[in-house]
């Protein structure tokens, strides 16, 4: 269970105990869908990885690109760093394996 799991756990603890259902009961289902939204964005890019992995191992490079460029746009939506990074270098080895040497380097080697 990651982090963002757990917060969503916990903020159900604690919307199920709130007896009144005025403001306080409305804010914590807001924060409850943000961060079901959040989980649901983490993934999909989980997923669109394993795709441009499997693409990538069938040779299939241009395939492996696009799941790759998908994981890269839902982590900057995100500004999740780390799955940027990785991203990014899922995109360098599928285009280096392509021989797309521009793409790799952006611009001429």
């Amino acid at each position: 269970m990651n982090v963002l799991h757990c917060q969503v756990f916990i903020l159900c603890i604690f919307v199920s105990l709130c007896v009144q259902r005025g403001r306080a009961f409305d804010l914590c289902m807001r924060l409850l869908k943000s961060e079901v939204v959040v989980i649901l964005q983490v993934e999909e890019a989980r997923a669109y990885s394993n795709l441009g992995s499997s693409h990538h191992y069938r040779r299939n490079f241009a395939q492996a690109i696009s799941y790759h460029e998908n994981v890269l746009r839902i982590a900057q939506e995100l500004g999740d760093h780390a799955v940027e990074a990785r991203a990014y270098a899922g995109l360098g080895h599928a285009a280096r394996c392509a021989g797309d040497y521009t793409q790799v380097w952006g611009g001429t080697p």
